[in-house]
């Protein structure tokens, strides 16, 4: 290390306290002159090439602020700090062994270090669940308050279906509204309670301290009309994830003639077929991967895009930053969220009637702009592999087959003992499911015991390819939904295979949307509003196997002409959306909600 002269080292804390609070202004580029500064003083300054290493976090540059954090861990190693932020750069990096083995040393040097015990669990949560539940519990126990990480504990309990105290950790969870505090992240809160007005407050209160109004790129430009309305689609899901299979045809169908289509894509770079489809589907394919959210807006601006759409809301790998900084003139929030994302700078949420009726508006910030039929697209190009037996999936020959194929943390104990009341009036039936985590399937066993149903008639369906999973919805007989978060994607999987879906609507939008998708398929008899209907149905159908053959084969023979899938409709009525947001805003208004006409 070079010697510092006591001079060298004024001015250097005098350039780092300056950096420091210009840092916290969001004043990044003045920051990071400041922190240069600083090393042109003290060129082994170990808080400025920490701090330079955070400032990288912030513009999405892992890879750089880990070359900052290593430098000045080099010359400081007894900073459990610096080692936690370390670890959760490489947690951004996937570099999953590394981030776990900087957090041991965050709390091998400070044993009492609850935040790097909470970034441990969730680093170790989606391959060792049952490690992250106890390092949440050890957090907790450090911090001195039992319920101090009751959110992230709480939702890891839910995807384990481990009930215990769910109902404590719920009221708690949602006495809080500021992220920090133990609150659940926004969209984790929608499996947890039908509560629209706290979905609200929470993501008001997760955008603020996340996403506040940034300011720093100065007010919009007024550019001139295009030829053509600039969309950008906005999303890190343009691979072979859920969004994809559902979005891909829209994008192919968008007029090309009225509209100029982009893709801002933050997420992997993938080869596979949905990837190469949704390249093409676009007049211009951007990869802003490693770009700051302020440089992506920067990029929109200079591009004039006339209208952004946010794919991802607050769902993992969410960009909202970019739309913070206001990209472009209307900012959309679609699909990717199922509600409201308490933003000022988001202007639009693209629904319909049944997701958000005029009742629940006041649950939104946003203007709701509500498509006819079903907000929801879908591709009618996605092709389903050979359907294999039912001895093939460890399902029995005769007998109902009521399947739920939804992620295991959308399943609460109210809705489970639902289907055990079920699979309990309807002798020889099972109950087919999808199983995220090993551990959950001892405890759903454990549980259907609990309530009298032998637990082998608990069957476990694994994650398949795409195509290979599409196949097996046939093998079942009637898909059972949950509340308060339905089946979305799931449902409209189901109904395109022709499987039957119940569902029971609730207050909030993902809590209605399965309605949505059985009006948009002529079944609204499937929708129920209670769990005394939901049961009493499930028990009827299945005592009626014709009724449910009859609705199999109107899903089925009637696919190509059922609203759910007329995937050129839905674009032209969303282009009439964005059209319309688009007359708005160049008539200098502010945005107003409407309905876009059947």
């Amino acid at each position: 290390m070079t010697p510092t002269t006591p001079l060298a080292a004024q001015q250097g804390q005098q350039h780092l306290r300056e950096g420091l609070a210009a840092y916290q202004a969001g004043d990044l580029e003045r920051a990071e002159t400041l922190y240069h500064a600083c090393l042109q003083w003290v060129p082994d300054h170990p808080e400025a090439l920490h701090l330079l290493g955070l400032l990288q976090t912030q513009r999405q540059d892992h890879a750089g602020a880990a070359l900052w954090i290593e430098r000045s861990l080099r010359i400081r190693h007894n900073n459990p700090v610096a080692w936690n932020n370390l670890g959760n750069v490489y947690r951004s990096l996937d570099r999953t062994a590394d981030a776990l083995r900087c957090y041991q040393q965050a709390l091998a040097q400070r044993p009492d270090y609850a935040m790097a015990m909470v970034n441990q669990a969730g680093t170790l949560a989606p391959t060792r669940p049952e490690g992250a539940l106890r390092c949440y519990q050890a957090a907790a126990a450090m911090a001195g308050q039992p319920l101090a990480h009751a959110g992230p504990e709480l939702e890891l309990r839910m995807a384990l279906c481990d009930w215990t105290g769910v109902d404590s950790a719920l009221r708690h969870v949602q006495s809080l509204t500021e992220p920090g505090h133990g609150a659940v992240q926004p969209f984790t809160a929608l499996a947890m309670a039908d509560d629209p007005a706290w979905h609200l407050r929470l993501a008001q209160a997760y955008a603020r301290a996340r996403h506040p109004s940034d300011k720093r790129l100065g007010p919009l430009p007024a550019w001139p009309a295009h030829p053509r309305i600039r969309v950008g689609y906005f999303s890190a899901d343009f691979h072979n994830h859920a969004t994809a299979w559902l979005m891909a045809e829209l994008f192919e169908q968008h007029d090309r003639t009225r509209f100029e289509w982009w893709a801002f894509s933050f997420g992997p770079t993938s080869d596979d077929p949905i990837r190469r489809r949704l390249e093409a589907a676009f007049d211009h394919f951007v990869d802003v991967r490693g770009q700051s959210d302020e440089a992506v807006a920067r990029q929109a601006r200079s591009l004039e895009i006339d209208i952004a759409v946010d794919l991802k809301g607050f769902t993992q790998d969410q960009r909202a930053g970019i739309f913070a900084q206001r990209a472009a003139p209307v900012q959309v929030n679609y699909l990717g969220y199922p509600g409201s994302m308490g933003m000022a700078e988001m202007d639009y949420l693209l629904a319909d009637p049944h997701v958000l009726p005029d009742e629940l508006k006041p649950a939104c910030s946003e203007q709701v702009v509500r498509l006819p039929h079903c907000y929801q697209p879908n591709d009618r190009q996605r092709r389903a592999a050979a359907t294999p037996t039912r001895a093939s999936q460890g399902l029995p020959e005769a007998g109902t087959v009521f399947c739920c194929f939804n992620n295991n943390y959308k399943i609460t104990p109210e809705v489970f003992g639902l289907w055990m009341d079920i699979l309990r009036e309807v002798p020889g039936s099972v109950l087919w499911m999808y199983l995220r985590h090993a551990a959950a399937q001892d405890r759903l066993r454990h549980e259907a015991q609990q309530r009298g149903v032998d637990p082998q008639r608990l069957v476990f369906a694994t994650t398949l390819p795409h195509a290979e999973h599409l196949a097996r919805y046939p093998l079942a007989d009637l898909f059972l939904d949950t509340l308060p978060y339905n089946a979305h994607t799931t449902a409209s999987d189901a109904l395109w295979m022709g499987l039957p879906v119940l569902t029971r609507r609730g207050q909030s939008f993902a809590s209605r949307v399965a309605a949505s998708l059985l009006h948009a398929v002529d079944l609204p008899e499937l929708v129920t509003d209670s769990p005394e209907a939901y049961r009493a149905l499930a028990v009827a159908l299945a005592q009626q196997p014709e009724r449910l053959a009859r609705m199999r084969a109107h899903l089925l023979s009637q696919r190509d002409r059922l609203p759910l899938f007329d995937t050129p409709r839905l674009a032209r009525a969303i282009e009439q959306a964005y059209t319309r947001m688009h007359l708005i805003q160049r008539d200098g208004q502010a945005p107003q909600a409407f309905d876009v006409a059947g």
